[in-house]
């Protein structure tokens, strides 16, 4: 099995395309922990602020970064399966999986972090008896 930089490259730069996502959700997560167990923190506010402010930076470092690794991890897929040797397959194929999922995974969570728990929520409570309103409240949560 030959492993190198030039099978793994697509790889390496999906992931590189999702650390800004990943930083910025890192340390979202932080600071709530940190307001959960008491401690008062500004930086978390302020890096809300930011992002929620300015709509180009948002798409720019999050979004753009994200949905282009997804590509990367697809395409890189197509091209393995259709042009590498099975022997030599397994670990750029495992490679670029895991890249289309875990970027799939941070859109999922970057389009639905509000409106799948008032989804949720509410068929919890009302069941699927009032899905239409249910559906038309919670996009715009």
């Amino acid at each position: 099995m030959n492993i190198s930089i030039k099978n793994l490259w697509p790889v390496i730069l999906g992931m590189i395309l999702l650390i800004p996502f990943g930083a910025l959700f890192a340390i979202g997560l932080g600071g709530q922990i940190l307001n959960i167990i008491g401690v008062q923190n500004s930086w978390n506010q302020n890096i809300g602020n930011l992002i929620g402010n300015h709509v180009r930076f948002a798409n720019i470092v999050i979004l753009i970064p994200v949905i282009a690794a997804v590509a990367i991890g697809v395409i890189f897929f197509i091209y393995i399966v259709s042009t590498q040797r099975k022997e030599e397959r397994i670990i750029p194929f495992i490679g670029s999986i895991v890249i289309t999922i875990v970027g799939l995974g941070m859109l999922i969570l970057l389009f639905g972090h509000d409106s799948v728990p008032c989804f949720v929520k509410g068929i919890a409570h009302q069941g699927f008896h009032n899905l239409k309103p249910l559906i038309d409240i919670c996009r715009n949560a």
